[in-house]
């Protein structure tokens, strides 16, 4: 009973991203991309870049949610949001759930949006972006107001777990 009552009493941030569990292709219904992704659309509302802009990469959807990275140099994903410029001088955390060789690792930091337009990789940070190496998935993405992450939390065994179910998809689209 005690497990249930900290579930339902976790609160969760609303995600500012469209599509956060890549669950979503309409360009690549398959869930498959194989070529040279800069600057290419992949799932939904989300667009890709490679560290080498001359190699191919293969990026398929993952069954339950994510993106991987088959083969191919580390991609680079962002997303723009309409009227982005709304939250420039806001507090606002991205948070990223990544799986590779079975281990998962949470990433999550925090920064003051500035000058942002509708053309601004709102994934992107003065000192980071979002890279996905070879092999590794992206299991989830997050951005919301304020200075903490509630994309996911660690359960008793150690294993995160997303706060929000993963959306209804006919509610996206």
């Amino acid at each position: 009973l005690s497990a249930v009552k900290a579930d339902v009493s976790r609160v969760s941030n609303p995600n500012l991203l469209d599509n956060p569990n890549f669950a979503i292709w309409q360009r690549y219904p398959n869930g498959e991309f194989t070529g040279v992704p800069n600057g290419t659309y992949i799932a939904d509302r989300f667009t890709i870049t490679n560290s080498n802009g001359g190699i191919e990469n293969k990026i398929v959807r993952v069954d339950g949610g994510g993106i991987k990275n088959l083969s191919g140099p580390p991609c680079v994903i962002f997303q723009r949001i309409e009227n982005a410029a709304q939250y420039n001088g806001m507090t606002l955390t991205r948070s990223f759930l990544y799986e590779l060789n079975g281990n998962q690792r949470l990433e999550s930091y925090t920064s003051i949006a500035v000058d942002w337009t509708d053309t601004t990789d709102v994934l992107r940070d003065v000192h980071r972006q979002t890279w996905i190496a070879e092999g590794e998935t992206l299991l989830a993405a997050k951005l919301e107001l304020g200075s903490q992450q509630t994309l996911a939390h660690q359960d008793t065994a150690g294993n995160w777990v997303l706060n929000d179910p993963p959306p209804d998809k006919t509610l996206e689209l």
